[in-house]
């Protein structure tokens, strides 16, 4: 192939940056504020150092301690935040500590005593008497080892470790060489990447189970037929935790296999996707009563949320098809390397690259962001990039290390220096958000570990937080009924029907100190 220009180069970059311009100018919900200047202030000087007369250091030289180290920085640190920053992660924990424990779900408290102990993302089924997590079981089954652990993040720091050491594995395998080191260090370095692991996202999970599906494909594609089950049971996992996103990567690896005669390779994939799609059924079988309907379904229809006709929303397809793109790819274009335009860069490798893998890394990149662009959500705000399609992230790394190869050698060293070297600025300001959030969910606990309650006190939070009892119900998490019986302290939501006094008597609280929460200042205050 032809090598590339500088000039050429650069008008691609700028291409790149087009979307992060009209997020800014039309969509207020894709960026935060200093996110495009960050990135263009990285772009330029990327280019400023690939003018100089001197050969700028080279960031392929890193030794591998060095990316293991960047990637579970961000996990440790994150270990001791207050909690995390969303529902869907307590719910996943919620939900793994019940699979860590034998259970599908646990005992829904009676009557109205339910509001007492309800969270977001949870389903109450009355009729069976349970709750359970709204999601796909494939991300709390992964996270039975945080469960086990007492430690949210562990599962996360796993995934990360053996991301780092599949991203090698495929370099290699696709016959980078020296520059596979290179493919590794810029993942583990990418903003993106280190933003998402200070989370137990479903994400987090599904990217892992994808790496492994593409390795495994890149393996049987070298005849080793057996490597085939790698793709059915990675697109298996990932269609557990995201199912949307391991539909679309086993029909894009599928087709991929079958239009190149891979037919053996294709049928040890869906012997080796099987189990995952029967499990899937089986449990939804056992918790909603029908193998064809899922737990995400049920939630959606019962608890939200509903547009203005009360219909609603969290069902695929009502998303505005042009605000998902520009959302999604507004995003990308800050959120890969911190480099504003890189994005394009990446895709352009990765167009070159299908003369190595057949064409997956460029489909997958433009398949799966048109499918979720109709989505009514593009996935939470404070990772940098578009949460929903992470999963293509080593993959436009790897396709942009290859582009790199064809480029004359101090652009070459220039564009990943200048990701290497601006990373972290990119990742502290969002990593400040990120933890102001949690701050400001987990300010019930924050005020609890303060005062250093007694063992078996009760907390009793206020039915609105803002004068909004949504805001109370999305904020704050009360604590699960079993923890009831334990000798921790307990947190509670009241209504103004179930106050303070109601439950004491219900929920049988005598001879335990009871303590207000009061939202206004952060503070517990005794109830005699």
């Amino acid at each position: 192939m032809k090598s590339p220009s500088a000039k050429t180069l650069i008008t691609v970059m700028a291409l790149g940056s087009i979307p992060a311009v009209l997020a800014l100018l039309f969509d207020g919900k894709a960026l935060q504020q200093y996110d495009i200047y960050i990135a263009a202030f990285v772009a330029f000087i990327a280019w400023f150092w690939a003018t100089r007369a001197n050969v700028v250091g080279d960031v392929s030289c890193l030794p591998i301690i060095f990316a293991v180290m960047v990637a579970i920085m961000p996990t440790l640190v994150s270990s001791f935040a207050p909690g995390p920053v969303t529902n869907d992660e307590r719910a996943y924990l919620m939900q793994a500590e019940l699979f860590a424990g034998g259970e599908l779900s646990e005992p829904l408290a009676e009557g109205n005593l339910a509001t007492v102990f309800r969270r977001r993302q949870v389903y109450e089924d009355e009729a069976s008497g349970v709750r359970f997590s709204k999601y796909s079981p494939g991300t709390s089954i992964a996270m039975i080892p945080s469960a086990l652990f007492g430690w949210p993040l562990l599962s996360t720091l796993l995934c990360a470790l053996v991301d780092l050491w599949l991203v090698l594995r495929i370099a290699q395998m696709l016959n980078l060489k020296d520059d596979s080191r290179l493919a590794m260090v810029l993942f583990a370095v990418s903003p993106f990447f280190m933003l998402l692991n200070t989370s137990w996202q479903s994400e987090v999970f599904s990217l892992t189970a994808i790496l492994a599906a593409y390795y495994g494909f890149l393996r049987s594609r070298a005849k080793s037929v057996s490597w085939g089950a790698l793709v059915g049971a990675g697109c298996g996992m990932a269609f557990a935790i995201r199912p949307l996103t391991g539909i679309v990567f086993a029909a894009v690896i599928g087709l991929t296999m079958l239009r190149n005669g891979m037919l053996k390779q294709t049928l040890m994939a869906i012997v080796g996707g099987l189990p995952f799609l029967l499990g899937i059924l089986y449990f939804n079988q056992l918790t909603t009563g029908h193998m064809f309907t899922a737990t995400y379904e049920l939630y959606a229809a019962k608890f939200g949320p509903w547009d203005a006709n009360r219909e609603a929303l969290d069902v695929y397809g009502r998303g505005d098809m042009l605000e998902g793109l520009l959302r999604q790819f507004g995003r990308w274009s800050v959120a890969f390397g911190g480099m504003l335009g890189a994005m394009a860069l990446a895709f352009w490798g990765a167009w070159r690259l299908r003369v190595k893998d057949g064409g997956v890394a460029i489909a997958a990149a433009i398949i799966l962001p048109l499918v979720y662009s109709v989505h009514w959500y593009a996935g939470h705000r404070l990772y940098l990039g578009p949460l929903y399609i992470v999963e293509t992230l080593p993959l436009l790394t790897i396709g942009f290390v290859f582009l790199l190869q064809a480029v004359p050698e101090k652009t070459k060293r220039a564009l990943p220096l200048a990701m290497l070297a601006f990373a972290g600025i990119m990742f502290v300001t969002r990593f400040n958000l990120i933890q102001l959030e949690a701050v400001q969910r987990a300010a019930p606990q924050i005020a609890i570990l303060k005062q250093e309650l007694p063992p078996r006190a009760v907390v009793f939070l206020p039915p609105t937080k803002d004068s909004s009892r949504e805001k109370a119900f999305k904020h704050w998490t009360p604590s699960r009924p079993a923890e009831l019986l334990g000798d921790g302290v307990v947190v509670l939501r009241t209504t103004k029907r179930l106050t303070p006094q109601v439950l004491v008597e219900r929920l049988q609280l005598g001879g335990r100190e009871l303590y207000a929460y009061d939202a206004a200042d952060q503070s517990l205050s005794l109830i005699e």
